[in-house]
């Protein structure tokens, strides 16, 4: 097998799978359909904190903070602001330990970008160990392992055919 059919076979499955990936990204951005009030209400309300509870989201809580709070999402919501800008009045009016989620930018988007840069050096490493190991390839036996090899398949044979003929 030449060497340029050997790469692109082995290319060929990487190519596709790309492709399929390529391929649900554009149907996945493309079906989504326009979430309602509700479910928006509920998405912003799921990233900020019940100004009351200590653990719980405004979404997951029934405390009457929590309650106004939605009521207050739905309507920024209804008069046009983005989840972005009805999050940023909540932490302006509580402080910014009132999201869920902590910022994107400067020292905080380190949060965000850890898992990924750990996933991304565990693949390096474990491709650079693979090729590393498929370069080294398998070992073949010596004169010798065959000879004692040889040597302990006869004895085991032997000791097989007397016990064999004492019964």
């Amino acid at each position: 097998m030449s060497a340029a059919k050997k790469f692109s076979s082995r290319l060929l499955p990487w190519a596709l799978l790309a492709v399929v990936i390529v391929v649900a990204f554009v149907v996945g951005a493309h079906s989504a359909a326009k979430p309602s009030l509700a479910e928006r209400t509920r998405s912003v309300a799921d990233t900020i904190r019940c100004p009351q509870c200590t653990d719980k989201s405004m979404a997951a809580s029934d405390a009457p903070t929590s309650v106004a709070g939605r009521a207050e999402i739905q309507r920024q919501l209804v008069a046009g602001r983005t989840p972005d800008e009805v999050r940023a009045w909540f932490a302006a009016r509580y402080g910014q330990d009132i999201l869920l989620t902590p910022p994107r930018r400067g020292v905080e988007g380190l949060i965000w970008m850890i898992p990924v840069i750990a996933f991304v050096v565990a693949a390096a490493v474990l491709s650079a160990a693979f090729l590393r190991w498929r370069r080294i390839g398998a070992e073949t036996a010596t004169d010798a392992d065959v000879a004692v090899v040889a040597a302990a398949l006869d004895e085991l044979h032997t000791r097989d055919v007397s016990e064999g003929d004492g019964s």
